[in-house]
C-alpha cells in the first residue's frame, strides 16, 4: 500500500519484487518451450534405388514435340504398348480409363500412323496393334527414362526454337543427358571392378 506521502511501504515493495521475479521465470520457461518447438524437423531421404520417373515430364514434352502428338494420346499408346493387340471395344475402355472421349481418336491415330490394323474380320471385330512408329516411340521413352539412352540433339524440334518454354526444356534435356551419362559411367566403373 502507498502511504499518505505517496511512498510504497516496505511490504508492498517486497511483494512487487517477488511478482516481477516470478514473471521473468515464467517468460523464460515459455521462451525455452518456444525454442524447442521451433527446431527444424529431421529430413529423411528415400532409400529407393531408382528414379526413372524424375524426368518424365521432360520426356513427355520432347515426345509431344518430336512426334507431333498430344500428351493424352501418348499416355494411351504407352498403356497399349505392352498389350499388343486390341479391339475397338477395348480401345474405348482404355480411353475411358484415361478420362477421354474416344470419338474419332482411333481413326485419328490410324491416320497419323500410330496404330495399324492387324487383322480385319468382316463381321467380327477388327483387331488393331501399335505401328512401328508408335512402338519405337514408346521404347525410346522407356529407354530415356531408364537412363539407357539419351535424347539426341540431332533432329530435335526444340533446337533452334525461339519459344522460351522450348529453350527451358532444352536446358532440362541437357541436364538429363548429363545425369544419364554420369550414371552410365558409374555403372560401367562398378561392372569393371
Amino acid at each position: 500500500m502507498i502511504d499518505k506521502y505517496g511512498i510504497l511501504t516496505k511490504e508492498e515493495s517486497e511483494r512487487i519484487e517477488k511478482r516481477s521475479d516470478n514473471t521473468t521465470a515464467i517468460t523464460e520457461k515459455k521462451f525455452r518451450k518456444y525454442r524447442t518447438r521451433r527446431k527444424h524437423p529431421v529430413k529423411y531421404h528415400s532409400e529407393i534405388g531408382y528414379d526413372f520417373l524424375t524426368y518424365i515430364r521432360i520426356v513427355f514434352f520432347w515426345a509431344c514435340k518430336k512426334y507431333e502428338i498430344r500428351k493424352k494420346d501418348i499416355e494411351i499408346l504407352l498403356f497399349l504398348y505392352p498389350q499388343g493387340k486390341f479391339t475397338s471395344q477395348e480401345f474405348i475402355k482404355i480411353c475411358r480409363i484415361h478420362s477421354m472421349y474416344p470419338n474419332g481418336l482411333l481413326n485419328k491415330l490410324l491416320k497419323d500412323g500410330f496404330l495399324q490394323i492387324w487383322k480385319e474380320n468382316g463381321k467380327y471385330a477388327t483387331i488393331y496393334c501399335l505401328s512401328d512408329k508408335a512402338r519405337k516411340m514408346c521404347a525410346k521413352m522407356h529407354n530415356i527414362c531408364a537412363s539407357v539412352e539419351k535424347i539426341s540433339y540431332h533432329h530435335n524440334p526444340l533446337v533452334g526454337s525461339e519459344k522460351s518454354s522450348d529453350k527451358y526444356y532444352l536446358n532440362l534435356i541437357y541436364s538429363l543427358n548429363k545425369q544419364n551419362e554420369e550414371r552410365i559411367a558409374l555403372e560401367k566403373g562398378k561392372a569393371s571392378e
